[in-house]
């Protein structure tokens, strides 16, 4: 499967990697990708960006498949993932969805 919009030059990183078919398929293409999830090992996106203040602006994409929607500081989130893409990068978030969420419901796992 071709993805046809990354260069093998492109630097990527993926935020909540454990078990995301999208980081598994931009591993298996060869491309140069970060993976951060807790349940690797590797922390959380503010323990990352904490850890590593050189991956400012380092990214030319950022995603991040279902996660969003578990974290109760979801615009922090946003906040951080942005600050990881270059100028001109791409950040890339997906949430899962349910019709019945309203403002105010809880987070699943909060």
């Amino acid at each position: 499967c071709e993805l046809g919009y990354t260069r093998p030059t492109d630097k990527l990183i993926s935020i909540g990697s454990h078990a995301d078919t999208a980081y598994a398929a931009v591993l298996a293409r060869g491309l140069d990708v970060v993976g951060i999830d807790p349940a690797e090992g590797t922390g959380t996106l503010a323990d990352y960006t904490e850890a590593h203040p050189e991956a400012e602006g380092a990214f030319d994409v950022a995603f991040s498949t279902s996660v969003i929607e578990h974290d109760p500081h979801d615009v922090l989130f946003i906040e951080q993932a942005w600050a990881l893409v270059k100028p001109g990068g791409v950040l890339l978030l997906t949430t899962d969805f349910k019709p019945a969420t309203h403002p105010g419901d809880c987070i699943p796992g909060s």
